[in-house]
């Protein structure tokens, strides 16, 4: 009678269980990591304001310019607050 797995498919399976395990063993202290990464660039990125900066953390780049614009002008001759 021939076996119903070979030992090459249960030497694959075994090395993907091993694989998943150990990527189970990394996944929860990484999503706390980047969870506590993100609660901090929010808190950065809010106390900011309005202000001119670029942050950077980790992977994420948030630049925030302001750039004052000259009030508009109107070339008609009429006011540009009908107001």
């Amino acid at each position: 009678m021939k076996a119903f797995f070979s030992r090459d498919a249960v030497t694959q399976r075994l090395a993907e269980t091993e694989r998943a395990v150990k990527l189970a063993a990394l996944e929860k202290p990484q999503s706390e990591a980047d969870h506590g990464r993100l609660i901090g660039a929010a808190a950065l990125l809010q106390s900011i304001g309005d202000s001119n900066a670029v942050v950077v953390v980790g992977s994420l780049l948030r630049s925030a310019v302001r750039i004052p614009l000259p009030p508009a002008r109107c070339t008609s001759g009429r006011s540009a607050n009908p107001n």
